[in-house]
C-alpha cells in the first residue's frame, strides 16, 4: 500500500469512527437513575424536613481555579457557597460557573431530596419544629467551581482534527467530582441513626462540534444532566440504607 492509499484508509477510518457518531454534538447517553418508591421504611407516614449546606473548596493563595486540579491539605479553605453573590475577584471563575451552570446544579439537591421523601410515603415540611425527622445533606465540591463539568481533551481533539481534515468534533470528558453527606435523625438531635458519605469521582466521554454555536450551553447542560443522575443514584442508595419499621 502506497502512502496515498494509507492516508486515505486512515482518513476513512477516522471519519467513520467520529463523524457518524458525534458530528452534531450529541453526547453519549448518560446512565439514567430513578428515585423508586421506598414505602415501608422508617420514613413511611412521617413528616420530614430538610437541612442543606453547600460547601466549596477555594484556593487559599487566590490562584486561578484550574479544571480538574486537586487541592491537597492546607491548599484550600472551605466556604459556604453564596447563591446571592454578584461579584467575585476572579472573572474566569464567574464565566466558568455561568457556562457550567454551577448554581443550577446545586439547586437540584433540594428538589431531588423532596422527591425522595415523597417517594418514601413521607410528607415534606419546611420547618424542623413541624417535623418528626430531619434529613440533612452537605455537598462539598472544588476547587473546580462546579460539582460536574466538561473537561476539554486537547490532545485527543487535535489528533481527530488532523485525521479528519478538521471535521471531527472536539473531545471532552464530563466529570463529576464532589462529596455528599446524607444523614437522617430527629430534629435538633446531634445523633443520626442513618448516615453515609458519597465521594464521587466519575468521568464520561463526550463530543461536541466546534461549529455548534451553542457549544458552551450544550456542555453545561450535559454536565448538569450528569450531576443530576449521580445525585439520584446517591440518594437512591441512601434510601436503601434506611431500615424498615419505626425507629
Amino acid at each position: 500500500m502506497n502512502l496515498s492509499n494509507l492516508r486515505a484508509a486512515m482518513l476513512g477510518l477516522a471519519l467513520s469512527g467520529t463523524l457518524g457518531l458525534t458530528a452534531c454534538g450529541t453526547p453519549a447517553p448518560i446512565e439514567q437513575h430513578e428515585l423508586a418508591a421506598h414505602c415501608g421504611s422508617a420514613l413511611d407516614g412521617k413528616r420530614v424536613a430538610l437541612a442543606l449546606r453547600y460547601r466549596q473548596r477555594v484556593w487559599t493563595d487566590g490562584k486561578t481555579h484550574l479544571i480538574g486540579t486537586q487541592a491537597g491539605p492546607g491548599e484550600y479553605e472551605l466556604r459556604d457557597y453564596d447563591f446571592e453573590r454578584e461579584l467575585v475577584d476572579n472573572a474566569l471563575v464567574v464565566e466558568f460557573e455561568r457556562v457550567m451552570n454551577t448554581r443550577g446544579q446545586l439547586q437540584l439537591l433540594r428538589p431531588r431530596l423532596v422527591e425522595a421523601i415523597e417517594s418514601s410515603c413521607a410528607t415534606f415540611v419546611e420547618q424542623p419544629d413541624q417535623a418528626d425527622l430531619l434529613l440533612s445533606a452537605t455537598i462539598e465540591f472544588g476547587p473546580t467551581p462546579a460539582p460536574a463539568y466538561a473537561d476539554h481533551q486537547l490532545a485527543r481533539s487535535a489528533v481527530s482534527r488532523v485525521l479528519t481534515l478538521g471535521l471531527a468534533p472536539d473531545s471532552y470528558q464530563l466529570r463529576g467530582d464532589y462529596r455528599l453527606e446524607l444523614s437522617l435523625g430527629a430534629p435538633y438531635s446531634t445523633q443520626a441513626w442513618v448516615a453515609h458519605e458519597y465521594i464521587t469521582e466519575e468521568s464520561q466521554d463526550f463530543s461536541a462540534s466546534r461549529f455548534n454555536l451553542n457549544l458552551n450551553r450544550n456542555n453545561g447542560t450535559a454536565a448538569t444532566e450528569l450531576f443530576d443522575q449521580l445525585l439520584k443514584r446517591d440518594i437512591s442508595d441512601f434510601l436503601e440504607r434506611i431500615p424498615h419499621g419505626n425507629q
